[in-house]
């Protein structure tokens, strides 16, 4: 749930796999939920890059920048679950809910102080749109993303829970700092943390709000040997844009839970299982047929879209990468 300050900390189950190689199904396609992010920034963060003669817009560019790799690392990527991130730009970092607070001591217990002044002053919840017809669609959920300078707790950032983004308090907070901290007998002053680091904080963080975890048990096939360390890994750079088997399973029970993905590739069950019915049909060995079919169906004709939900997959693909206020109903940043 957390990284150390300093150290940083898919695969998608094949369509019919149990099946003959001669009859693959075109690959189930799901509605795109997307998860609505606010962006903020407390004093820590805000004085120390002050101090340095960065402005307020170029602080906002920044942050713009760390969303807009982040959007695009989750976004048409089959084993993160092609989430689609938007900015929700609708209050004044500034001004904020969290512009005032300032933690005099963060190395002792800052993390913990931290999560609780988020749950405290920021709101997540559901994103909804009324269509012409006035028809209500859940969109997505929100999650705040909180920008600080400083070792709070030893800690380069945190997720407030896994699982989190259906709770009330799906929030995490990165640092843009490292050090102020003593190892090995040695004092390691407070500097500036990598980019590549931050970045990767932030994604890391953000998987476990969809419910990605460190391994555990599943270590094996969370972080799979040299050279494949997946999103949800520590401790090597530049880590793989990927969920292992294990968290790609977990992350998909939040995501079906949650925001209520589903499958559009047909019109109905019935249109999928004669799909598939006509593909298995193909296969020489007759023996195999019912096998193949019995496979896949229940692979892949499973939370076929209802026209509703087709509806609000229209009105989630005609929305703008960037949301304002007023476009549409979220929960809104505590004042």
């Amino acid at each position: 749930m957390k990284w150390t300050i300093g150290l940083v900390a898919t695969a998608v189950a094949a369509l019919g796999t149990v099946a003959p190689a001669n009859a693959q199904m075109p690959a189930p396609r799901y509605v795109k939920r997307a998860v609505y992010v606010r962006i903020h920034w407390d004093r820590s963060f805000f004085e120390y890059w002050n101090n340095k003669g960065t402005s307020t817009a170029q602080m906002n560019t920044m942050l713009r920048g760390y969303f807009d790799a982040a959007r695009a690392d989750y976004l048409n990527n089959a084993s993160l679950h092609n989430i689609d991130l938007f900015l929700l730009e609708d209050f004044d970092r500034a001004t904020g809910p969290m512009s005032s607070y300032r933690d005099s001591a963060p190395q002792v217990g800052g993390d913990v102080r931290l999560i609780d002044a988020m749950r405290a002053r920021l709101q997540t919840g559901n994103v909804n749109k009324t269509t012409p017809n006035g028809t209500t669609h859940l969109l997505g959920r929100t999650v705040n993303w909180v920008f600080v300078h400083g070792n709070f707790g030893g800690l380069g950032g945190k997720a407030d829970s896994i699982r989190g983004l259906s709770t009330a308090d799906a929030n995490v907070f990165i640092s843009t700092g490292t050090g102020d901290l003593t190892a090995g007998g040695r004092y390691f002053p407070l500097v500036e943390q990598r980019a590549d680091i931050i970045q990767e904080t932030l994604e890391h963080e953000t998987g476990h709000l969809f419910g990605g975890e460190h391994g555990g048990r599943n270590e094996l096939a969370d972080c799979p040997g040299p050279g494949r360390y997946e999103l949800m890994c520590s401790g090597f750079t530049p880590v793989q844009r990927r969920f292992g088997s294990a968290n790609f399973q977990r992350v998909t029970n939040v995501m079906k839970g949650t925001l209520g993905r589903c499958n559009s590739a047909f019109t109905s069950a019935n249109s999928c299982a004669n799909a598939v019915s006509t593909e298995c049909s193909k296969i020489l060995d007759y023996t195999q047929i019912q096998p193949c079919i019995d496979s896949m169906v229940a692979s892949t004709c499973q939370d076929i879209c209802t026209t509703t939900q087709k509806t609000a997959r229209v009105v989630v693909n005609s929305l703008p990468t960037y949301i304002g206020s007023g476009v549409v109903v979220a929960a809104g940043p505590a004042q």
